[in-house]
């Protein structure tokens, strides 16, 4: 086909339409127009002259109007998170994606795009503060995740997001607490006289021991535990949906596991179970199998959220130092898993962690580095045989 260079046509200040020849069929010319924003005309004559490298080479894409903000949206929709991260996600979007892209297309990005959108993002306050580095990161990936998408599936011809760097996440400092603080925090949280209090106390000594995430712990009941074996059997998760409290499957299969029980804490489930049907007859239930664990009070469910901000305020109330929170408990399971020589495997799994590159990249830098035993390990193997 003789190549034909096309026109350019100027509409606004930086609006051009692209005009140009994609062949012919049954005889008839085929016509391709196309408004594209550019700075200037040597801009608009760059874009013209990929779309006719494209044209030439059988990639040309279709035009389409699919904007940023519609193409995170719907992969959003196609990835199905949890309802939880499902909202995280589309607020992210209207509003850190949103108000910069605007109704531009899909197809209109390009890698330097990307990069100024990162510069303005390191610039934005939000809350009064910038955003972190690991929020940097978290809304990069989003949108990364939805340009791959429109990539793979011919939407767009290239992903301008490939030749931009994510932003890096720094390490935040990891404070985990020594056995001793640990032991302190438990015995004042069972002398003190209050009711949020003393609920508090059998949730900590439950998480220290098994290292399983509050919304797990929240939905723990006991018919999911086999006191003769020593395991629980963990299937459920409980998750915040706005004010209501909804128990789910828990999110993968490395989520759904069996963990076994120290002697410790099945010796104080068991006091503790005697203790909650005493109280729960009191108030005129008897206590059956589905109950749950680590109920209000009264039976019911408490929301991870509520114990998060009541565990803080018990922090302060007691003048206990550091001021952590209920999940550094779960880091502070894995650091002794760790420091015990437990095989990463195993500690992986324990956690319910989707593959052991999480738990490394987490808790990677717990691990002694000092590789003398391996060193040792392979002379014992070599001796006698090398001379």
């Amino acid at each position: 086909m003789k190549r034909r260079e096309g026109s350019i046509t100027q509409r606004g200040p930086t609006s051009w339409l692209l005009k140009f020849e994609l062949g012919s069929e049954n005889g008839k010319r085929k016509i391709r127009y196309e408004t594209v924003r550019a700075a200037n005309r040597a801009a608009a004559q760059r874009i013209l002259t990929a779309r006719l490298a494209d044209r030439d080479a059988g990639t040309l894409l279709q035009p389409s109007k699919t904007t940023v903000v519609q193409l995170a949206n719907d992969t959003i929709t196609d990835a199905s998170y949890t309802h939880k991260f499902d909202l995280r996600a589309r607020e992210i979007v209207r509003l850190h994606v949103a108000p910069f892209f605007g109704t531009k297309t899909a197809q209109e990005i390009r890698p330097a795009d990307i990069s100024a959108w990162q510069r303005e993002l390191r610039m934005r306050i939000y809350r009064n503060q910038p955003l972190a580095a690991a929020t940097l990161r978290q809304i990069s990936k989003l949108l990364r995740a939805a340009f791959k998408r429109a990539a793979k599936e011919q939407l767009i011809a290239r992903d301008p997001t490939v030749s931009v760097d994510l932003p890096k996440a720094e390490r935040q400092v990891m404070t985990i607490l020594t056995a001793p603080q640990l032991a302190e925090l438990l015995k004042k949280l069972t002398a003190d006289t209050r009711l949020s209090m003393s609920r508090l106390m059998p949730l900590t000594f439950a998480a220290a021991h098994t290292g399983a995430r509050l919304g797990e712990l929240a939905a723990m009941r006991w018919q999911d535990i086999d006191f003769t074996a020593a395991e629980w059997n963990l299937q459920h998760s409980f998750e915040q949906i706005g004010r209501e409290l909804a128990i789910r499957p828990c999110k993968n299969a490395a989520s759904r596991r069996v963990i076994s029980l120290a002697p410790g804490l099945v010796a104080f489930l068991k006091d503790y179970k005697t203790t909650q049907a005493i109280r729960l007859l009191a108030q005129g239930h008897r206590q059956v199998p589905s109950d749950l664990v680590f109920d209000n009070g009264r039976g019911a469910a408490v929301s991870p959220n509520t114990t998060s901000s009541n565990w803080s305020k018990a922090l302060r109330r007691l003048s206990f130092e550091p001021q952590i929170k209920f999940h550094s408990l779960r880091h502070w399971h894995a650091s002794v898993l760790i420091a015990s020589r437990i095989n990463i495997l195993e500690i992986s799994r324990r956690l319910g962690h989707a593959n052991v590159n999480t738990t490394l990249t987490i808790y990677g830098h717990l691990m002694d580095r000092d590789d003398r035993a391996a060193a040792a390990a392979i002379d014992a193997k070599l001796a006698g045989h090398w001379e």
